[in-house]
């Protein structure tokens, strides 16, 4: 069982708080037991203080009352208040240091957890998770992970499981995936205008290596920032010469005038936006690391 931490000035943190604009106002209130009431749930959960609550309350319940069960383990952590905390019901672990991690998202838990499964010889993980974000993930770091991964994204009445590890693709396009996914738009990215997924993989097939060396440093280096921008280009105009978005931009506007949400971004505006991708997809690249070196998003520019 992993958790998401609820931390202030952080990328996730910062998209969440757009994404309560125009909500209504959420209602404080501390869960303290099983019978308790919520009462109206979205304004429940629409306080991160609640939900951070939440989690930890269900951390403790699940590991004070989780029995003992031969050949099952149960692991727990990022709800608990301490952040490092984690919790496994094998008295008989040596070592939880590992997966005692400081990591904000569930999603890069999930790679960590399923990378101490396989070291602890583990051949089989399933993840119960309905991200598309964890399958990006998933696939960027299966050779480090067990040898048959399976990917719960279905309902409980529409059940389906993704065999990850029947998912075939080149190894260099394997490993620019959180690249693609963090640029072209994810959980904590915007999605470009008008540019859906299919079309930009397209783009991705014969030129991920521009978009390759994001989230290598941070900030990115301006040869990184002029290669995505190219990248950027040929998402609007396949096919272009031009690696300048202000060019690309003022041509698409003397062809269409009506519709100026589906320009391409303006150079600052898309600068920005890669600068916000190489930081998330920083953050993935060190999914296996309990407790990554990361600079601040303010660093990041």
């Amino acid at each position: 069982m992993v958790f998401d931490r609820y931390l202030p000035n952080s990328i996730k943190g910062v998209t969440r708080a757009k994404r309560k604009t125009g909500k209504s106002k959420g209602i404080r209130r501390d869960v303290a037991s099983r019978e308790q009431r919520i009462g109206n749930w979205d304004r429940f959960i629409v306080v991160e203080e609640n939900k951070a609550n939440l989690a930890h309350f269900l951390s403790t319940e699940k590991s004070q009352r989780y029995g003992t069960h031969p050949g099952r383990e149960l692991v727990v952590s990022g709800g608990f208040r301490e952040i490092l905390k984690v919790w496994s019901s094998d008295a008989s672990r040596e070592s939880l240091q590992e997966l005692s991690s400081d990591h904000e998202e569930a999603d890069t838990r999930f790679v960590l957890h399923a990378r101490d499964a396989a070291v602890r010889g583990y051949r089989q993980v399933n993840m119960l998770c309905r991200d598309t974000d964890v399958l990006v993930l998933l696939l960027a770091h299966r050779q480090d992970l067990c040898q048959e991964i399976w990917m719960f994204s279905g309902t409980s009445r529409t059940k389906r499981y993704i065999p990850v590890h029947k998912i075939s693709l080149p190894e260099e396009k394997r490993k620019s995936l959180p690249t693609f996914h963090t640029i072209t738009g994810c959980d904590t990215t915007s999605q470009f205008a008008g540019i859906g997924k299919q079309s930009a993989l397209k783009i991705f097939d014969s030129l991920s290596k521009l978009i390759k060396h994001l989230g290598e440093q941070c900030p990115p280096e301006e040869t990184v920032l002029a290669d995505a921008e190219a990248f950027v280009c040929q998402l609007y105009n396949h096919g272009t010469d031009g690696v300048d978005i202000n060019e690309e931009r003022a041509a698409a506007f003397r062809k269409v005038k009506k519709n100026l949400d589906s320009l391409p971004p303006t150079k600052d505006a898309l600068h920005l936006h890669i600068r916000r991708a190489n930081f998330q997809c920083m953050i993935w690249k060190k999914a296996k690391e309990p407790r990554p070196s990361l600079s601040s998003p303010e660093e990041n520019g």
